[in-house]
């Protein structure tokens, strides 16, 4: 066992009940920011309208132009599409009424394609309605790890080859005798305007009057690796641009497409969105510093607040506290106390200051301030940081410790069993120390091969020492 690892594995039973209270608290909060609870139908209905919307705005390039149709067939398709989309939102019902924003948004899409809209229309109220929707839709699972690309090469080329083509081109054997023809996942304006969310919906439940079927036979992580291969061969040949620091989550990758998480950015900044779509492993196996998620997730939420996100800001601000600070608060405690709880405070405050304050210019003094203070615990981090050694060493006297207590608890077990002539029970107690041991050892492998915890999952699963 590396010291690294042994000493994650004691954090994780070094437990407080601050830590199950603010689980708890976080609990609450998510639940308040969720003013409708959909039903099981009902979510059925909003996937297949956020996912129909997607399709419209990737496809209606085909079907009009210049208030033209330029495709009888394609633009009867986007017809029958929006015709549904406006079908299934008005079957979305709640007490609160909180459904009329989206009905509205269907209808307002719905408008522009019966007027030969331009495609910047489509795509723009197709954008709309599907941000709408994202507040009402269960939180997607998402994979802690993708298939190696191997295999997942081999997974499209067995099952979706015959009609996407061996290259993804949509140039398949039976490609040509469907209609609608199969996706070019290699068009970048397509890919432009496709989330990873809509290709893993395609993939879990098919499409709706197209020859896309549902693929119930794979399992979540082959879905979601087939998701984001097909989502990244648009964008393969972009080069990673450098001085871009990250601020772009799993999730905002998931549910966003390139077009969408691109307002506002850069061009050095639209370039990296575009690398991370054809390089998605970048997500899952750089191992981040506790500090720097933080600091990334805080500049994200800074984004998300000025462009008027302030449900999203607040979202990030937590994400910054439970998957950042608050992985090295006890490291930071045992150096500088004061400054732990001066950040944990600044923490506390931006929370509330994202989701309520509108004045940009308070919310950035305050992520200023903050990260002044994250910079000079980074600093004090690093500096006091412990060598690999010495980490090992420090383990080994923890496990030492615990098992001269182990030790002598199973020692005056035996004094009191030997002193009161019970020596047949003598093979229980070695029965259980032995049991304890391969206990402990399978429970740090299952720790180690087949949970990832994230902070909020972490925060769940915390109780007291």
């Amino acid at each position: 066992m590396s010291s690294n690892s042994y000493f994650a594995f004691l954090n994780t039973i070094s437990l407080t009940k601050r830590h199950l209270y603010a689980a708890f608290m976080l609990f609450f909060m998510v639940l308040s920011s969720f003013s409708v609870s959909a039903s099981p139908e009902q979510q059925t209905k909003i996937k297949q309208i956020a996912q129909l919307a997607e399709y419209v705005g990737v496809d209606y390039v085909a079907a009009v132009g210049d208030g033209k149709v330029l495709d009888a067939d394609e633009y009867q398709e986007m017809t029958e599409f929006s015709n549904v989309i406006i079908s299934q939102a008005t079957l979305l019902t709640s007490n609160t009424n909180e459904f009329d924003i989206v009905k509205t948004h269907a209808q307002t899409l719905h408008s522009i394609i019966s007027n030969k809209g331009s495609v910047e229309e489509v795509r723009a109220a197709s954008s709309v309605l599907r941000e709408s929707l994202l507040k009402f839709m269960p939180q997607l699972s998402l994979p802690n790890s993708l298939l190696p690309i191997e295999q997942t090469k081999a997974l499209f080329s067995a099952n979706c080859s015959m009609c996407h083509g061996p290259s993804g081109k949509g140039d398949g054997p039976l490609a040509k005798n469907l209609t609608p023809e199969p996706t070019n996942f290699t068009n970048e304006e397509r890919a432009t305007n496709r989330s990873l969310m809509g290709l893993f919906d395609a993939v879990s439940n098919g499409i709706e009057d197209t020859p896309m079927v549902a693929f119930t036979q794979f399992n979540e992580q082959q879905r979601w690796s087939l998701a984001f291969y097909v989502g990244s061969l648009a964008f393969q040949s972009v080069e990673q641009p450098k001085n871009v620091e990250q601020n772009i989550t799993a999730s905002q990758i998931v549910n966003l497409n390139p077009a969408q998480l691109s307002v506002g950015l850069n061009d050095t900044q639209k370039q990296y969105v575009q690398w991370l779509r054809g390089n998605p492993e970048h997500l899952f196996s750089a191992k981040k510093d506790p500090i720097s998620v933080t600091r990334t997730q805080l500049l994200a939420a800074q984004q998300a607040h000025a462009k008027g996100n302030y449900s999203q800001a607040s979202d990030l601000s937590i994400s910054a506290y439970l998957d950042g600070f608050e992985l090295v608060e006890n490291n930071l405690n045992a150096y500088d106390e004061n400054l732990r709880k001066s950040i944990e405070v600044q923490l506390m405050d931006l929370r509330k200051t994202f989701k309520e304050e509108k004045d940009t210019a308070i919310v950035n003094e305050k992520v200023t301030a903050a990260l002044a203070q994250l910079a000079k615990a980074s600093n004090m981090l690093n500096e006091t940081k412990l060598t690999d050694s010495a980490l090992l060493s420090a383990s080994l006297v923890i496990l030492l410790r615990e098992g001269l207590e182990a030790l002598l608890v199973v020692i005056a077990l035996m004094t009191v069993l030997i002193k009161t002539k019970r020596q047949d029970a003598l093979k229980y107690v070695h029965v259980g120390w032995i049991a304890a041991l391969i206990a402990g050892g399978l429970t740090w492998a299952a720790a180690q091969t087949l949970i990832e915890i994230s902070g909020a999952s972490r925060e769940v699963m915390e109780g007291p020492p």
